[in-house]
């Protein structure tokens, strides 16, 4: 039997029934099909959009200045930053 990983940038759960394959792309519900070797994405809901903001950290402190322009925030990471920009 073959196995194989697939990769859904922002995902956090996945959930599987009636041969379907749901998880979350980012702010997006996805819903995908595996059939052979071949994955087709059946339906993508904007879903998400108020749920998950994180263009702001959990904790108030200092932070690194999101770039909109490199896409969507989904996660921080607590680092030493050398002269960061942006505070709440």
């Amino acid at each position: 039997m073959r196995k194989a990983f697939i990769k859904v940038a922002g995902s956090q759960e996945v959930a599987v029934k009636n041969g379907l394959i749901y998880t979350n792309h980012l702010n997006d519900l996805v819903i995908l099909e595996l059939s052979g070797s071949t994955l087709n994405t059946i339906k993508r809901l904007p879903a998400f959009k108020n749920m998950n903001n994180q263009t702001l950290p959990p904790e108030r402190g200092v932070f690194e200045c999101p770039d909109k322009t490199r896409g969507t925030v989904i996660g921080w990471q607590k680092k030493m930053l050398q002269d960061p920009k942006c505070q709440y």
